[in-house]
């Protein structure tokens, strides 16, 4: 009969080791997703912004004649309005008529520009529908023109593939980095033969200062002042300096150093 592994028979620093890695893979876990979801939240909101720009563009270049029909200029700051097909798409709705712009950018296509939203609200939205998945910003306004007010409905997509994209590229680079660094200072332990009291406070440096980084502004301030992979490396240098001493010219050099603060002044 086969018999199940045991720890009894592996060696105390080992079991410290292996504890120690998997805490510092749980906090590095932890603090990689919140990293990622406000990283995406910020890009998200940046998003957002940029849209809401190029909704206020359309205000600027709006007009409505006599009878109540709207006038589009013929181009715009933003070149992609007029370019086929680009991701950045604009539609004005008037609501009472139920007539409509679209810009060049949308030319041949059906797009799912919103329609019922109360006069002075903005809305901010992913929207999805067969021609594909589109971050949405829409501003509903009353515009007072020679004929009366004529409610119109603005709405700007952008395609959603740029920002998947931007945050997949930063998704990957994060835990590319959260990864190697953490283990390659591990590594360096454990084929230092470090103590597990040195492992136990590199893997506490360096949790602390992963799971700072998911707190905004704090997060940046404790990285000045609490350089956690930094304290991680020198805490191992403090376990092999202690172990195997310091190599001749740095002993000579803090030596001196200590001779020059002791040295007694001249009366």
């Amino acid at each position: 009969m086969t018999k199940g592994f045991s720890w009894r028979g592996v060696s105390l620093r080992t079991r410290l080791i292996g504890g120690g890695a998997l805490v510092l893979l749980a906090f590095l876990a932890v603090a990689g997703a919140a990293l990622q979801s406000a990283h995406g939240q910020g890009v998200r909101a940046a998003t957002y912004a940029r849209l809401q720009g190029t909704v206020y563009l359309l205000l600027a270049g709006a007009e409505v004649d006599a009878g109540g029909a709207l006038q589009m200029p013929t181009g715009f700051a933003e070149p992609r309005l007029s370019l086929p097909g680009s991701g950045l798409y604009a539609g004005i709705l008037q609501s009472a008529s139920g007539q409509g712009w679209q810009s060049d950018s949308a030319v041949g296509m059906r797009l799912p520009f919103q329609r019922d939203v109360p006069v002075g609200e903005w809305r901010y939205d992913e929207v999805q529908d067969a021609a594909g998945a589109f971050l949405s910003v829409s501003y509903a306004v009353r515009w007072d023109g020679p004929g009366g007010g004529v409610p119109l409905v603005l709405s700007v997509l952008e395609n959603k593939a740029a920002f998947d994209h931007e945050t997949a590229a930063f998704r990957l680079t994060l835990w590319s980095w959260l990864a190697g660094a953490g283990a390659l200072l591990l590594f360096h332990a454990v084929h230092a033969k470090a103590s597990p009291a040195t492992m136990g406070r590199m893997t506490a440096y360096l949790a602390a200062d992963n799971l700072s980084d998911t707190v905004p502004v704090l997060g940046w301030a404790v990285d000045t002042i609490f350089p956690g992979h930094l304290m991680a490396a020198k805490a191992l240098q403090k376990d092999i300096e202690a172990r195997h001493g310091l190599p001749e010219e740095v002993a000579f050099e803090r030596s001196q150093k200590k001779r020059r603060l002791i040295r007694p002044k001249a009366p």
